[in-house]
């Protein structure tokens, strides 16, 4: 599948939905369904965010650019330990973890330079 609206409706059809039901499932318009299948506009940030949230399996990085499988392993490994503060001023991941338990973390986006992000999510 050569592009993203072809590779959206492949998924809408493996999750058996139709597009008004993704749009509810993920609080959308139906017309941005519809905009989106026709290759109207790209999505965007939110978009994505839902979609990920309300189907966790969809591999994202597939959907985007047609890399990878359809469907993503849905427990990736976090780093055994976080990455350390650089000179950008970044806070360590366990500064921003030390007011909860380990237990409440659920997931890390990572969002690089290039606009693109990744989401890891803590294994089960």
């Amino acid at each position: 599948m050569e592009t993203f609206p072809e590779r959206l409706k492949f998924l809408i059809n493996q999750k058996k939905l139709s597009n008004a039901e993704l749009a509810e499932k993920i609080g959308i318009q139906k017309s941005t369904v519809s905009h989106l299948l026709s290759g109207r506009n790209k999505p965007g940030f939110d978009f994505l965010n839902n979609l990920a949230k309300a189907y966790p399996d969809i591999n994202l990085r597939w959907l985007i650019t047609g890399e990878g499988e359809p469907l993503a392993d849905i427990s990736p490994t976090l780093p055994e330990k976080p990455p350390k503060a650089n000179e950008t001023g970044i806070q360590e991941i366990q500064e921003i973890t030390d007011t909860g338990t380990k237990d409440d973390l659920k997931e890390i986006i990572v969002v690089y330079n290039d606009k693109t992000f990744e989401i890891l999510k803590r294994r089960q």
